[in-house]
């Protein structure tokens, strides 16, 4: 399975959790991942423009990415924790293949 649908299982997982009230996210929750989010985006850019970066580029704007995420895991626990942990994931696997390439 490619990074996108492993992030696509996930995401559809934890949504579908919210949906069934099984995760049910607080307000600490919610403002973890505004925070989280407002870094993601100051990191993460557009397709087109990751491109036409060098891949050192790249490569410093996907481990900016994981420092992002761990930090925002460092600072919860439960369901959050468990789908930032498998956003990790998938992102470490991506970087550990980036390495070779």
């Amino acid at each position: 399975m490619d990074m996108r649908r492993i992030v696509a299982v996930l995401a559809e997982d934890a949504e579908q959790q919210i949906r069934d009230r099984v995760w049910e996210l607080d307000p600490g929750d919610r403002a973890l991942t505004r925070e989280a989010g407002t870094g993601l985006r100051d990191v993460i850019r557009p397709a087109d423009a990751q491109e036409v970066l060098p891949r050192i580029d790249r490569l410093a704007r996907l481990r900016e990415t994981l420092a992002v995420l761990a930090i925002a895991l460092a600072r919860t626990h439960g369901r959050m924790a468990w789908f930032l942990s498998g956003a990790l994931h998938t992102l470490c696997d991506l970087s550990a293949w980036c390495r070779w390439w």
